[in-house]
């Protein structure tokens, strides 16, 4: 193929491609950051409502406390799970096969 028509080609599919490329990365970017606020917003409702759902195990079983603590745990470990985003996952799976063996 002549330079001349490779540079013809280009220039008039080199602009549309162009476009084309950066609305397809345009879009992607939209829909993942749509994505992290979702999971930021349904994080923050789970924390909430770990925080509701540990006063109540707390007033239920404030007369029993190897209850409590029982009862506690399974929020101390939730809270855990959330607080601890940015470690590896194989990290999370080893506490978590720690925790439940004791």
């Amino acid at each position: 193929m002549a330079p001349e028509q490779l540079s013809g080609i280009t220039d008039k599919f080199g602009p549309g491609v162009a476009i084309l490329y950066g609305t397809f990365i345009s879009l992607t970017l939209a829909i993942l950051y749509e994505r992290q606020r979702d999971i930021q917003k349904d994080v923050a409702v789970e924390a909430s409502l770990l925080a509701l759902i540990t006063r109540n195990i707390l007033h239920i079983f404030r007369d029993n406390e190897a209850l409590a603590k029982r009862a506690g745990q399974g929020c101390a470990d939730q809270i855990r799970l959330l607080s601890s985003t940015n470690e590896p996952s194989w990290k999370r799976m080893l506490e978590f096969s720690t925790v439940n063996r004791e």
